[in-house]
């Protein structure tokens, strides 16, 4: 077998073979695909092929019975970089973060914020992937649930104890099949379900060299070790899961699994797909919605839906539709010469997102970071993944996590403000967040340094909080990000402390020679690490909280418990725009879990189902 780096013709050119054998070998590939140009209706029309659009896309078309449009505007992952998103260890090549000139426009919407007063006028790029899959597509892969108490919080929010961890737990085992493997405790107790999901959990062969003194230092600072990430608890440390196929060691995401067996099986003959098309706005008539204006290849048509229209093109582009539809704050549309349809205040505010440091260190031991600097072991590994699916690149770069509350040492400095805000959490919310990530490189000294090894930090508690709002009436030109990113005095209290957290895990491996970046004399006192921190400091790119989910009565909300729109009839929002909040962590486990649990409150909506779950519509 060999891998080699791609590009396909076209997305149905790889799946031909699936539909050359077996009881599908009849059926036409151009079948699960949306004729452009051309006016169309659907039972459902879903806007956006990221992570929840294509999952809630595949289950609507799973039984057969309905007829499912997907909207994405960009191609397929595998299609523009070949099998760059598919290697795990090809990850860190998507990780933009700051750097406004390292995107892969293909895949990315190219986006920056504006302008950060607060961090010295800086701009940072924001990844938003293009492509079917979305983030899942592009990602670390980094698989892990909430806590119980953050989805309790959300049920009281919304006014609707479906929400809450017991209940909304099913929906997390529905997406999933997990693998376990002999390195790694068991988790099969938090993933047993009555019948395999979509996506692929388990873990990579390959361990990093770094695991054994990160785990060290995690204990040396008083973290318990979990069984694993999913339970519902996160305090202590535990090996990541990722969304990975653990016999190919490949990724598994919305694109492959969802659509993958949406497309395999006899459901996926209701569901067209229409890639490379942009949603321009959405049709309202009457208070109903009823088609989306699309646009290939600079020609406009109607695709019109006979149920429902799923608005799912992520937590920037669902507001910016919104806004452009008519629903929105009636003073930014009236701006815009916009009608107003609905007004609906909180349309692109609230926008949260995690502050995440990442700290550069030297060790005395060889790390994986070799794969990036040296091209001659970055072959090695490309000929263990080829001939045997093993080595670094079966593995995202980082194995280890670690969530704490600030300990006592820490709080006992912290202003009435900061503990404040802490306690104003539930009470196994995380402060913070800590990753080892082996694949590091970014030594302008010595850019062959095979010694460096990255601890990150990552803020789970703020305040501040930014807003998307329009530039012009027309979908072409981005909306403006501003993001607000540590305005607070609390969030930067608290930014200063948890970066004093992680380098004091960093000296507690044992194996830190040489603090890269900071450096030792830039971390003197508060007041230079902030300024450092001002420097440095970027998103989770966990962006959420646009279209958010509330009661009926708050202005602030956009959607209802079950992610319809306020003031509409046949419109829902479906994607990480609609969470109450930023939820701890790593969003992706929880919006398929989201869309799982929708698209059951979908189905329930126009047939006969149980009131407690959601399996094959009628089960859990």
């Amino acid at each position: 077998m060999k891998l080699a780096i791609i590009t396909l013709s076209n997305f149905a050119l790889s799946y031909a073979w699936q539909w050359n054998e077996g009881p599908f070998q009849n059926r036409l590939v151009g079948s699960s695909f949306g004729i452009p140009n051309q006016d169309a209706t659907y039972d459902y029309v879903v806007i956006g092929g990221g992570t929840a659009g294509s999952a809630i896309a595949a289950r609507l078309a799973e039984d057969g019975t309905a007829s499912v449009a997907l909207i994405e505007a960009g191609g397929f992952p595998w299609e523009d970089l070949g099998n760059q998103t598919e290697v795990p260890g090809y990850t860190w090549r998507f990780e933009a973060f700051a750097n406004l000139s390292d995107t892969n426009p293909t895949v990315d919407w190219d986006l920056e914020t504006a302008p950060q007063q607060n961090l010295g006028g800086r701009s940072i790029h924001y990844t938003a992937a293009k492509t079917f899959g979305g983030g899942s597509s592009l990602n670390d892969m980094g698989y892990h649930r909430v806590t119980k108490g953050t989805m309790n919080l959300w049920a009281d929010l919304v006014g609707d104890d479906s929400y809450t961890w017991s209940k909304f737990l099913p929906f997390y085992k529905k997406s999933t099949t997990y693998t376990p493997i002999d390195s790694v405790p068991d988790e099969s107790v938090n993933f047993d379900y009555h019948k395999p999901g979509p996506l692929q959990v388990s873990y990579p062969p390959h361990r990093q060299p770094t695991n054994p003194f990160l785990s060290r230092a995690f204990e040396k600072l008083g973290f318990g070790k979990m069984l694993g990430n999913n339970g519902g608890l996160l305090n202590g440390y535990a090996y990541w899961t990722y969304y990975q196929d653990p016999e190919a060691h490949t990724r598994s995401s919305a694109a492959t699994a969802y659509l993958g067996q949406a497309l395999k099986h006899n459901h996926g003959q209701g569901l067209h797909l229409y890639p490379r098309t942009q949603a321009q706005k959405i049709v309202i008539e009457g208070g109903k919605t009823r088609a989306v204006i699309a646009q290939t290849a600079g020609s406009n048509y109607t695709i019109t839906a006979s149920r429902e229209i799923i608005l799912s093109a992520g937590f920037i582009h669902s507001p910016q539709i919104l806004m452009l539809s008519g629903i929105g704050p009636a003073s930014t549309l009236r701006k815009q010469g916009i009608e107003v349809v609905v007004d609906l205040p909180g349309v692109g505010s609230n926008w949260q997102d995690q502050p995440y440091v990442f700290t550069l260190l030297e060790t005395d031991a060889e790390t994986d970071s070799a794969i990036i600097t040296d091209p001659a072991r970055l072959e090695r590994a490309r000929r263990q993944y080829i001939e045997s699916r093993s080595g670094p690149l079966t593995s995202p770069g980082f194995d280890l996590v670690g969530w704490e509350k600030f300990p006592p040492s820490y709080r006992s400095r912290l202003s009435p403000q900061a503990l404040a805000l802490l306690d104003s959490f539930p009470s196994d919310w995380p402060d913070v967040e800590f990753i080892g990530a082996g694949l590091a490189a970014g030594n302008p000294a010595d850019p062959t340094n095979n010694r460096l090894f990255a601890l990150v930090a990552g803020l789970l508690v703020h305040d501040s909080v930014g807003n998307i709002s329009l530039t012009s009436g027309d979908i072409r030109d981005p909306p403006v990000l501003n993001m607000n990113l540590l305005t607070t005095t609390t969030d930067r209290e608290l930014a200063v402390a948890a970066v004093r957290r992680v380098l004091q895990l960093a000296d507690s491996t044992g194996i830190v020679t040489n603090k890269l970046n900071p450096t030792d004399a830039l971390i003197g006192s508060d007041i230079q690490l902030l300024e450092w921190i001002n420097e440095n400091v970027v998103f989770g790119y966990h962006g959420s909280s646009t279209c958010k989910m509330g009661k009926q009565g708050d202005r602030s909300a956009v959607v209802d418990s079950k992610a319809r729109v306020y003031g509409l009839e046949g419109l829902r929002v479906v994607d990480a725009s609609v969470l109450p909040f930023c939820v701890p962590g790593h969003p992706s486990a929880t919006i398929f879990a989201l869309a799982e649990k929708i698209a059951r409150d979908i189905h329930c909506s126009y047939q006969i189902c149980s009131v407690t779950g959601g399996g094959d519509h009628d089960e859990l």
